[in-house]
């Protein structure tokens, strides 16, 4: 009879501490679909070009309504393309990217763009200035 109460216990503690990790993870889950919920919420209503990069590999993770409408050639999808097909040429490129692997903040970094050199070589050329924070993302 002993033996059934403490086995009893033992199952019923361990259901509670399976329920009490489960309803944790849920939490955070909610917690993250709400934030990113936000921020896609405040970017989309940037009137900016708001684009997050891969820093190691420069593809192109996200990227907002005005970012695809200055940068697309034919109103595709400008994410998972390489940051490089955007600069003007490969100095601009690779200028910003330094700059931007050693320092955290920038502000009013002039480069040379050009909305579709990924297509051709002769594209619209235009200036930006640009601002970036680099953040790390765990997941």
């Amino acid at each position: 009879m002993m033996l059934t109460i403490v086995l009893a216990g033992g199952v019923g503690l361990s259901m509670w501490m399976q329920f009490r990790e489960s309803y944790k993870q849920w939490r955070i889950s909610k917690a993250l679909h709400e934030s990113q919920q936000h921020f896609h919420a405040i970017a989309q209503a940037s009137p900016t070009a708001v684009m997050m990069i891969n820093q190691n590999t420069n593809e192109l993770l996200y990227a907002n309504q005005q970012a695809h409408e200055l940068f697309s050639h034919s109103g595709g999808s400008i994410v998972g393309r390489n940051i490089d097909d955007f600069f003007q040429g490969s100095d601009e490129s690779h200028s910003f990217l330094s700059v931007i692997g050693r320092q955290k903040r920038l502000e009013g970094f002039e480069l040379q763009m050009k909305k579709n050199r990924a297509v051709s070589n002769s594209g619209h050329q235009f200036h930006s200035d640009k601002s970036i924070m680099r953040k790390k993302w765990r997941l």
